[in-house]
């Protein structure tokens, strides 16, 4: 009896062990099923769109890599690839399939006919500035910018004129200190102040006095916040992921521009009406006015501050730049700085602005050889679809980058468009062309809504320094390059004799030494 439970119990075990076994087995297989299923469903895409023009990829990281051999000479790589394979190409992040759009009815397809909806990762990565235009939904953005831009009236532009007056004044101090000093200084840290004051001017009707003291928190925290932005973009996802290390210094930057927020809103509500009256408007009364929670007023002060200083100072930059390589440009500039800027207005009259027809050409043309927003607009097709131009197909889902500095390079759009040729920008060479080949400030609904504000601001800061200043490099005009990160900046090391100069950082924007015009008075 005993032996007979013993043997019942024995097979019992052999059996469960058998079970187990099964199990074991079925476990491995739906294992081996699982990963072979996610293998082929990373590597189909790359078998079918191997025949769409463009580099071919290396299994699994896609084109990263060859991106990345040249940090921040990422326009370079993808100019010579667009030479290589056409306007319009395609490349890969991992299994993710982007297609660079450089062709003019492409980008005018995905721009305006298609109006295809933002990247959802681009919305992700610029999602810590809240509720504002660079990342409302396609039924959003149209309301929200219709409310906004009735307000962009020529009385807001009248203000605005104001603010950079101020600040104009602030500036040319400076530019007087250093002038005939033969001092190397870096010019693009000069107008990056420049600018960040004006914009906190128009945005808020105060200076962050970023040009004469670096006290104040809120400089420091927007080019933080910046910074921390593109670092989204370059890093995504795996900065989401480990969010409660590396978005340390971004919180810290939004809690600062924030609180500096809500103090100044706290002062308008209390405001009287004659107080009011007696002071000139800015962005924050606009956004007040309309019917936005504090929060949304809040993201679109700070997407205006974060898209109209850092990219109109840059520009500026390369502008000068151009200009101080070619004396004809120069002097052409100064003779119609001289027709509108008498002697008593040491700045241009704000009803002379519009007839600055020459430094609106030169400008035009530095938006063009140097755009800050290199890569235009980032979107998502929402639908299966054919792009008309280069009929590369798409589907839905798919990422599409339209690249106006590719655009504004390839020399089937543009004769010798290395050069700069103010010249190109005539008005009648602009009724000629399409307006998709000249894309500073994209197209179709979702344009930039300030890109009239920084044109003003440009052609005002043009002329007043052309009036009274010759700027002129300290280096070789081959050693200053364009450094892309996120925005196009100026970038150069300098050395004197053979040594870093210690007075200077590693990295200088655009090193340059100011003289009096001879001819000033």
């Amino acid at each position: 009896m005993m032996m007979s439970c013993l043997a019942v119990s024995l097979l019992q075990l052999s059996n469960l062990s058998q079970d187990w076994s099964r199990v074991f087995k079925l476990f491995i297989l739906a294992a081996l099923f699982w990963t072979v299923f996610k293998f082929l469903k990373y590597v189909y895409p790359y078998w079918r769109f191997r025949n769409i023009p463009g580099p071919p990829p290396k299994w699994p990281v896609g084109n990263i890599f060859e991106l990345l051999r040249k940090p921040g000479q990422e326009h370079r790589i993808l100019l010579q690839y667009a030479k290589q394979y056409g306007p319009t190409f395609q490349l890969w992040y991992l299994n993710r399939r982007t297609i660079i759009v450089a062709n003019p009815e492409d980008a005018k397809f995905v721009l305006a006919t298609r109006n295809y909806p933002k990247s959802p990762i681009f919305c992700r990565c610029f999602s810590p500035l809240g509720h504002g235009l660079l990342t409302l939904s396609q039924e959003e953005h149209p309301v929200q910018r219709k409310a906004i831009s009735q307000r962009f009236n020529e009385e807001f532009l009248q203000s605005l004129h104001h603010h950079l007056t101020a600040e104009l004044e602030v500036f040319m101090a400076q530019m007087d200190a250093l002038c005939d000093t033969e001092r190397v200084v870096d010019l693009d840290a000069l107008i990056s102040a420049l600018t960040l004051d004006v914009i906190a001017r128009t945005a808020f009707g105060v200076s962050f006095t970023a040009q004469t003291s670096q006290h104040h928190p809120m400089p420091h925290a927007v080019l933080t916040l910046l910074d921390e932005l593109v670092n989204n973009m370059i890093f995504y996802p795996y900065r989401f992921w480990l969010s409660h290390i590396t978005q340390k210094r971004l919180n810290e930057a939004i809690n600062v521009i924030r609180k500096f927020c809500n103090m100044v809103i706290d002062l308008r509500l209390q405001e009287s009406r004659e107080e009011k009256s007696n002071r000139v408007r800015d962005l924050l009364d606009i956004f007040l006015e309309s019917d936005e929670t504090r929060d949304n007023v809040i993201a679109h002060v700070a997407t205006f501050m974060l898209a109209g200083h850092d990219t109109t100072s840059h520009t500026l930059s390369f502008c000068m730049y151009e200009i101080a390589q070619n004396r004809d440009i120069e002097r052409k500039l100064q003779e119609e700085s001289d027709r509108f800027i008498v002697a008593q207005d040491r700045i241009v009259p704000f009803d002379q602005v519009g007839h600055l027809d020459y430094t609106r050409m030169v400008w035009n043309e530095a938006l063009r050889t140097h755009p800050a927003a290199a890569n235009t607009s980032v979107r998502c097709a929402d639908r299966d679809d054919v792009l008309p131009g280069s009929g590369i197909p798409i589907t839905k889902g798919t990422g599409l980058m339209v690249s106006s500095y590719l655009i504004h390079h390839l020399p089937q759009y543009w004769e010798n468009p290395d050069h700069f040729i103010p010249e190109r920008h005539t008005k009648e060479a602009v009724r000629q062309r399409s307006p998709y080949y000249f894309l500073p400030f994209s197209r179709g609904s979702r344009n930039c809504i300030g890109q009239f504000v920084a044109n003003h601001e440009a052609l005002t800061i043009l002329s007043t320094i052309y009036k009274r200043y010759e700027i002129r490099l300290a280096v070789g005009a081959q050693e200053v390059e364009e450094y892309f990160r996120v925005t196009m900046k100026p970038h150069c090391r300098f050395y004197v004799q053979g040594k870093k100069d210690p007075s200077l950082d590693a990295h200088l924007g655009l090193p340059v030494k100011i003289y009096s015009r001879k001819c000033y008075s």
